[in-house]
């Protein structure tokens, strides 16, 4: 479990913060076999070397103690300082140095010193190294993506080259559409204005009051299935029975004939698969679809990243680079982190070209715009080629 906390708070709440961190990690520990799966590890990140007020010894004892005592319990606490240019630079023995039960070299180096408590210096060395580690385990992370497709990058009409997605971006589907029966049992189109909603749960007859929704029943389903597989007498007592039913309906309702709408109903099982149309909502309309036209709103040309424009850099908004990335290299590089090293046409050429286009955008401070279809029948998307 890794925790970064921000220290964006008061400096007299700074002993809270480890007193909600412990609780934190002893309510994980609490699980079945969490001890022995789960390590423990607070990483901080700061600049301040002295996050307590220098006229509050209680804030400053409680913090130190509250901090021992989670090392006590196996917690590894990894203090990351950083140091900015121009600042004072970070001093650990303000604070962290007695916290962390840190000694000074100094005194390391004298007679009757505990050999066995780290010294400051080593202290750093030691973040260093732990930084580094995990920097290499990212950029290890990134070596190894799989290689989702390989589009063409078109800079411009005749010329293109060939490069790899290292991976995905959040699909972007079309509204779903919604089937619904066009015809009646006669295999005739309904009257306009008139629809028979067949999805239960997504409409309501109030609603609509042109509209007759259809509320499946399970046991007449199951009767008229087997109807269908032979038995006709079933079926013509099946028949029997829903206009028994339909009369008795039309009684309760005070009804001496039944109405148009539940014939329609009664004779639902008798249509055809031809009936069954599509539709969507667009602009407050409801507009019908054919397979065709689906298959046409679906098709947005073949995959591939197609350069648009140039923006400055700085234009681009803090949020939208902090979504999940969709890394872009050539296929050539592809196959080199593979292990691959047969190489041969023109993929000399394809990196050369790359990488001046990179180049030229770190030079510039520019982002690429570019119309991205990953694959083909996938929605268009509008991304941003940042250079790293």
């Amino acid at each position: 479990m890794s925790l970064f906390p921000c220290f964006s708070f008061l400096s007299s709440l700074f002993p809270d913060v480890f007193w909600v961190l412990s609780h934190a990690l002893s309510a994980g520990t609490r699980r079945r076999g969490a001890r022995a799966l789960i390590q423990q590890r607070i990483i901080l990140f700061t600049s301040n070397d002295s996050p307590c007020p220098t006229g509050a010894p209680e804030a400053l004892a409680a913090a130190t103690q509250r901090l021992r005592d989670l090392r006590e319990d196996g917690v590894d606490v990894c203090l990351v300082p950083l140091e900015f240019p121009g600042t004072a630079p970070f001093s650990m023995e303000t604070f962290w140095g007695d916290a962390l039960c840190l000694t000074d070299d100094e005194l390391r180096e004298g007679e009757g010193s505990n050999k066995t408590t780290p010294t400051v210096s080593a202290y750093k060395s030691y973040v260093r190294l732990r930084m580094d580690e995990l920097n290499d385990n990212v950029r290890l992370l990134d070596r190894t993506q799989r290689v989702l497709s390989t589009v063409p990058l078109h800079l411009r009409p005749s010329l293109q080259l060939p490069v790899c997605l290292l991976s995905s971006v959040r699909p972007q589907p079309l509204p779903r559409p919604h089937a619904v029966l066009t015809a009646d049992e006669k295999q005739e189109p309904l009257r306009p204005g008139r629809a028979v909603q067949i999805l239960p749960g997504t409409a309501k007859s109030r609603d609509a009051p042109g509209q007759a929704v259809w509320k499946t029943n399970s046991s007449r389903a199951d009767v008229v299935r087997r109807g269908y597989k032979g038995d006709r007498e079933q079926t013509e007592q099946t028949d029997e029975e829903t206009e028994q039913e339909g009369e008795r309906d039309g009684d309760q309702e005070g009804e001496g004939e039944e109405s148009e709408e539940s014939r329609l109903l009664r004779r639902l099982q008798l249509l055809g698969p031809e009936a069954v149309g599509y539709y969507t909502f667009a602009g407050g309309q409801k507009i019908g679809l054919e397979w065709g036209d689906i298959k046409a709103m679906k098709d947005f040309g073949p995959p591939g990243l197609t350069l648009l424009c140039c923006l400055p850099a700085a234009s681009l908004d803090f949020e939208l680079t902090t979504a999940s990335p969709l890394f872009v290299t050539t296929a050539a590089a592809a196959e080199r982190a593979a292990g691959r090293t047969d190489f041969s046409g023109f993929k000399d050429e394809q990196e050369k070209l790359f990488s001046a286009f990179l180049m030229t955008l770190c030079k510039c401070e520019l982002v690429a715009v570019a119309r991205l279809v990953s694959k083909r029948g996938s929605p268009v998307s509008l991304v941003a080629l940042l250079p790293q």
